[in-house]
This record gives structure tokens, C-alpha cells and sequence, in this order.
């Protein structure tokens, strides 16, 4: 018994040291008590006030604090939100995801009158600053200059709450025109599974000088190559590929007729052509067999029973496909049915 209240004795002994170098350390550490968050400044990137279809747009985040660096004047991260708000004529694009460097995005509206709100993720010390750089297109062409805004406020975050010294400061302004806006404005984009196809559905408000849209593809999310091309002139778009089993992601590239062009975000799909199932019919058959269920892009091997290939077919569109017996001995056949990595057989008789 005396030696579990020794035990007991030394444990609390060293909690109490651990608590008391814990108070003494966060007792020294920099408050934000004299933090002064300043909207500093809004520019248009490359210098002048107008965009060309697309620019971006620097804000800045300054801590104008009059307190000595690394006293009490700091700005914490997560401690300071910036609202930034933009007018009719441009802002974010419609379907792509803003990531701003420096800051967490809280949330966003894209097209016209739309805003996004931003929390810094980097500290500042008195007199540091932090930009978010924030990607824009014009959505109509206009000679007058409006404004895009930006206010800064703080965010309660205990234990460590942001200072604001200078309420003054807290907004600013700069005012941009839009020479010429972007040619397509993309609505939605959306992608679903049909078995082994995957169907892609899009819509644009607009298409101005505009060529042609290239469907991209990645097993992956990052390697993407082009599997189709479709034509401009159209308000809704439907696009199918036969995607292998298993995940799939696609974007959409919006290309002009000057060659330029602008990318929509990324979707993901999840293919299972074993869902599917392949029917070989009639059997046994004499002629002719039919396969339906095959998507587009599957290959059609019938095999003898030593596994010689005596017919091959490679499907173009989904459709049932008729194979001709003729020439074939009389027996069992395999067909195989191959799209990507899924395979399906069915045996059938020849008679």
C-alpha cells in the first residue's frame, strides 16, 4: 500500500510540473491582442484594369500592427477571413475549384455577382503580409470599370482571439473593365455510369469565337489523354465513352478558334461492366449467333475447344452483333467477350 501512494505521489508531482512549464510556456508565447488584419490592397496581376477573357486578381492581407515584430501583434492562422466579392461582368469561373495558395477556401459562388470567402493558413507577424491570388474570366464585355471588393474581418478562434486595431482599414477596392469575355460559359458538367459506358453531360450559357470541345480521360486523375472531340453550336452536349472497369476521371477541354482554351473541372466515375451481362443466342445455333450486351470498345474472340481463334470481332457501337458460323465443325465454342480488364465466356454449340 505504501508504495502505490509513493507511485501516486511521484505522478502527481510530475503532472504539476508538466502543468506549470505549460502555463509558463504558453505565457510567453505572442498573443494577438494588438493584431491589426488591413485589407492592403486589390490589383489586377500583369498591371493595367482590364481583362482579356481571363487574369488574376491579387489581394492583400496585411498586419499593420504598430506592435514590435514578435511581441504581441501577431496573426494567428485561421484567425482572419477575407470576403471578397465580385460584380456582374466577371469573377470565378462556373465548374472549376478555386485553390488559392496561402488560404482555405470556406466557401464560393462562381459566375456573375459571385464571392469567395478565404481563411489565411499561414501566421503573420507585424508588418508581414499574405496575397491570395485569385483567378477570374469576364462574362460580358463592358467599357466601364467595376468594382471587385474586399473586406477583412476576424474570426473567433479560442484560446487565441485576433486583434483588430484599425477597423478603418478593413476594406478595399479596385475597379476593372472586361475587354473581351471568355467565348464559352460552361453551366454544369456531369458524368454518370451506363454499365461500361460512361455517358458525360454538359451544358454553356454561351459559345463566342468557339471551336470545338476535347473529352480527356485518366485512369488515374492525373495522366489525361483526349478519347473524343465534339463540335461547337449546341447549348447541351452528350458525350459516351466505353470506360474499363473500375474508376474513371474525365474534364472537358473548351478550346477557341484562335487555339486557346480553358479546362473544366474533374469528375469521377466508377464503371462495373460485369453488371452487365453478355447473352449469346440462339444456342445451340447452326448459322448464326448474336451477342448482346457487348459495350463499345470490347472485342469479341470465339474460340474452338483446342483454343484456336475462328472468329474476332471488335464492337463499335453498342448493338447486339451477329456472327456467321460458317466454315465452323460442328462442337462447342467459347465466346469471349473482352472489355478492359472484364472478361465474360459462354459456351456455345455448333450444330
Amino acid at each position: 500500500m505504501i508504495h502505490y501512494l509513493k507511485i501516486a505521489k511521484s505522478i502527481s508531482c510530475t503532472l504539476l510540473s508538466i502543468l506549470f512549464l505549460s502555463n509558463s510556456s504558453m505565457a510567453q508565447d505572442p498573443t494577438s491582442a494588438q493584431a491589426d488584419p488591413r485589407a492592403a490592397s486589390v490589383s489586377l496581376i500583369g498591371g493595367g484594369s482590364t481583362i482579356n477573357q481571363r487574369g488574376t486578381i491579387r489581394y492583400i492581407l496585411q498586419n499593420a500592427s504598430s506592435a514590435a515584430p514578435g511581441d504581441d501583434g501577431w496573426i494567428h492562422a485561421n484567425a482572419v477571413e477575407l470576403t471578397i466579392g465580385f460584380p456582374n461582368e466577371y469573377g470565378l469561373e462556373p465548374n472549376v475549384v478555386p485553390v488559392i495558395a496561402g488560404y482555405t477556401v470556406v466557401y464560393y459562388v462562381t459566375g456573375p455577382g459571385g464571392n469567395i470567402h478565404l481563411r489565411n493558413t499561414q501566421e503573420l507577424d507585424a508588418t508581414e503580409s499574405l496575397p491570395a491570388e485569385i483567378p477570374v474570366v469576364g462574362f460580358v464585355a463592358t467599357a466601364n470599370y467595376e468594382n471587385t471588393t474586399l473586406n477583412v474581418s476576424t474570426v473567433y478562434n479560442p484560446p487565441l482571439t485576433c486583434g483588430n486595431t484599425n477597423p478603418l482599414n478593413d476594406n478595399a477596392s479596385a475597379s476593372i473593365s472586361v475587354a473581351q469575355p471568355l467565348p464559352v460559359r460552361l453551366l454544369n458538367f456531369s458524368a454518370k455510369a451506363d454499365a461500361c459506358n460512361t455517358v458525360l453531360n454538359w451544358s454553356v450559357a454561351k459559345e463566342d469565337n468557339f471551336s470545338h470541345y476535347n473529352i480527356a480521360y485518366a485512369k488515374d486523375g492525373v495522366h489525361f489523354s483526349n478519347v473524343g472531340k465534339v463540335a461547337g453550336g449546341k447549348r447541351n452536349y452528350t458525350f459516351s465513352y466505353a470506360q474499363p472497369a473500375g474508376e474513371g476521371f474525365y474534364k472537358i477541354q473548351m478550346v477557341d478558334r484562335d487555339g486557346t482554351f480553358s479546362e473544366s473541372k474533374v469528375v469521377k466515375v466508377i464503371t462495373d461492366c460485369r453488371s452487365s451481362k453478355i447473352l449469346v443466342y440462339p444456342n445451340p445455333a447452326k448459322d448464326v449467333i448474336h451477342v448482346e450486351g457487348a459495350a463499345e470498345g470490347s472485342v469479341i474472340y470465339v474460340m474452338n475447344m483446342t483454343g484456336q481463334t475462328v472468329a474476332m470481332r471488335k464492337v463499335n457501337a453498342t448493338s447486339v452483333q451477329a456472327i456467321k458460323m460458317e466454315g465452323w465443325a460442328v462442337g462447342n465454342y467459347n465466346v469471349v467477350v473482352v472489355h478492359g480488364s472484364d472478361k465474360q465466356v459462354t459456351t456455345v454449340a455448333k450444330q
